[in-house]
């Protein structure tokens, strides 16, 4: 079935979903804001990206990137909540998420991420803008 021969019902509830799914994986962010540096160590060897500096700035800055995820995934979770009340946010939300797909294909590029972490971490974020972006319910 084509996403634009959904009713704007049908598209609110696909959209609903999605935007739930969104939020628990960014919220789930919040277990690297708070783990212990030995866990993100143990998680950057296993991801292939090394262990994390010791100095206190890239820890700040990795649990400050989570916790950015978690705001995110936050305000997606509460405009899924209060769909379709909310429906005129699903725009922006959609345009914000593609821009931060955007700087994070930049970042990924220049600090020389895995071309695996590139591909999922990019695919998911410009896969859920547009179809954040084509779901959105129509305006009355």
């Amino acid at each position: 079935m084509r996403i634009m021969s959904l009713s704007n019902e049908q598209r609110t509830h696909v959209l609903r979903w999605l935007l739930w799914t969104i939020a628990l994986v960014q919220c789930s962010a919040i277990a690297a804001v708070v783990m212990p540096r030995s866990w993100m160590d143990w998680c950057g060897d296993s991801l292939g990206v090394g262990k994390l500096s010791t100095t206190p700035l890239a820890g700040y800055l990795a649990r400050l990137s989570s916790a950015m995820y978690v705001v995110h995934g936050t305000l997606v979770g509460y405009v899924a909540a209060t769909l379709p009340t909310s429906a005129l946010m699903v725009r922006p939300l959609a345009l914000t998420t593609g821009l931060l797909g955007l700087m994070m294909l930049w970042i990924d590029t220049i600090e020389a991420m895995p071309n695996v972490w590139l591909l999922v971490e990019c695919t998911a974020l410009f896969g859920s803008a547009f179809c954040m972006y084509l779901l959105r319910p129509e305006s009355n």
